[in-house]
């Protein structure tokens, strides 16, 4: 290209770009746009340039370029490569425009998955503070109601999370009654568990026994040790009354 064939043969001479502005009787910033691709001399000027870089014309044009008979011929050869030109920086800008698009993408998607993980490292780290399990857990206010059909056991923790999961387990002191195991539900600090269709069998002894778990850890707690059903309700006793 004409730009790259000024910037090589300028340099070959050992001129700056200021030093052949000077001879030209242009400024430094024309030299710079020429040797840039971004405008091209004019036929008169195209001439003044080939003979301070001491090469002809056509050398300057290209190896492939026609040899100019007259200054309509250069200015002629000068338009097409004036196109070329326009057209490779189009594409060019229209790359780069492409490549900071994806590059802005990429950025703003990164920062946001950074972000998440940041949160998300945050929200475990607090959630491990607060939601350490102690040794023991204590409990209080125990009630039992319903039937033999029926059953809800509700008391209050001595630990009391949202982040935790709670339930409790209904075991039969008979070996072969299978245990059941009812999710609890954790409520302004009071834990209650409902076992539907309990089919509990009268004057046989149960144990209820509340699991806490923090995703790592699980807390065992017996809230009664022995309840057995009769004809007007439960009767039942607890470590902790």
């Amino acid at each position: 290209m004409l730009n790259e064939r000024i910037r090589e043969l300028r340099k070959r001479k050992g001129f700056t770009q200021e030093e052949l502005a000077v001879r030209l009787h242009v400024v430094r910033q024309t030299v710079s746009k020429w040797e840039k691709g971004v405008s091209v001399p004019d036929a008169s000027t195209l001439q003044s340039v080939a003979e301070v870089l001491e090469v002809s014309v056509q050398e300057l044009l290209g190896a492939d370029a026609k040899q100019p008979e007259s200054q309509n011929e250069i200015a002629a050869q000068l338009s097409r490569i004036n196109e070329q030109m326009a057209v490779r920086n189009r594409r060019s800008v229209i790359i780069w425009k492409t490549v900071s698009i994806v590059l802005a993408v990429a950025l703003i998607f990164s920062a946001a998955w950074l972000v998440l993980r940041l949160q998300t490292a945050n929200q475990q780290e607090n959630r491990q503070e607060s939601v350490m399990l102690p040794d023991t857990v204590e409990l209080s206010d125990i009630h039992i109601d319903g039937d033999k059909n029926r059953l809800v056991c509700s008391f209050v923790p001595s630990i009391g999370n949202l982040d935790l999961e709670y339930s409790v387990t209904l075991s039969c002191h008979a070996t072969d009654v299978p245990d059941k195991t009812a999710d609890a539900e954790y409520r302004n600090g009071i834990c209650t568990a409902v076992f539907e269709n309990a089919d509990l069998f009268e004057y046989i002894d149960y144990s209820i026994v509340l699991s806490i778990r923090d995703g790592k850890e699980t807390r065992n707690t017996v809230v009664v040790t022995s309840m057995s059903v009769e004809r007007d309700g439960f009767s039942w006793s607890s470590p902790w009354n």
